[in-house]
């Protein structure tokens, strides 16, 4: 049976005759030839996507910078400083409460007086002097708080010149006898008074009339 083609052509589905259909249908594949063939090595999507399913970054960071749990150090740092500062202020604390102090004036004895002196032709304010006629006794009350005591014992300068025997006693005990001569300026006397509450000094009878001054009194802790 013989059929006309025009009238082949001219069959249409939805209205769309089956030559432009072909027509149609020609084009999309030649474009998905020319895609293919012009695909891209590494298509976005798909690196995008490797990226999004990769570890957190939590365990990205521990493995790139591994030192960043080395910090705590710093804390251990802070503290050893701290610990010299408050040291260093401890010391300071303990010198200050080592300072000398100045030889109090004598609270009871006999025969001594306390008044500006001259000996070596230089003048001492307020200096317990002793004088010989019938004997001397000065006594200090050291409380037991000190673990030292200096000072200097000299004949007065314009009084008689004769020599003299002192004797210091450390509660009730002899300690020292210092022998004075009156031709010396000062003689220094150093002596422990550990645990003394009282300390006195005497100026032996002489013939002759004669003054010694206690003069540089230093007490140490």
């Amino acid at each position: 049976m013989a059929v006309d083609l025009k009238k082949k052509n001219a069959i249409k589905i939805g209205g769309i005759s089956l030559g432009t259909v072909g027509a149609i249908l020609g084009i999309i594949a030649a474009l998905d030839q020319i895609y293919t063939q012009h695909k891209p090595p590494n298509d976005p999507i798909q690196s995008e996507t490797v990226i999004m399913t990769s570890e957190p970054l939590k365990e990205q960071d521990e493995i790139i910078n591994p030192e960043i749990k080395e910090t705590e150090p710093i804390t251990t740092t802070t503290t050893f400083s701290t610990t010299i500062t408050t040291t260093e202020t401890t010391i300071e604390t303990t010198t200050e409460s080592l300072e000398s102090v100045p030889l109090m004036l004598p609270y009871d004895g006999e025969s001594y007086t306390i008044e500006d002196c001259i000996i070596g032709g230089k003048t001492y304010k307020n200096a317990p002097q002793m004088y010989l006629y019938h004997g001397s006794v000065m006594m200090f009350n050291l409380e037991g708080k000190y673990s030292k005591l200096c000072f200097d014992v000299g004949h007065v300068d314009k009084s008689t010149m004769n020599d003299a025997t002192c004797e210091i006693y450390l509660d009730g005990k002899l300690a020292e006898t210092l022998y004075l001569n009156s031709d010396e300026i000062l003689i220094p006397v150093e002596l422990d008074v550990r645990e003394c509450h009282q300390l006195k000094i005497t100026l032996n009878w002489t013939y002759i009339y004669a003054t010694y001054a206690i003069v540089n009194g230093t007490l140490y802790p």
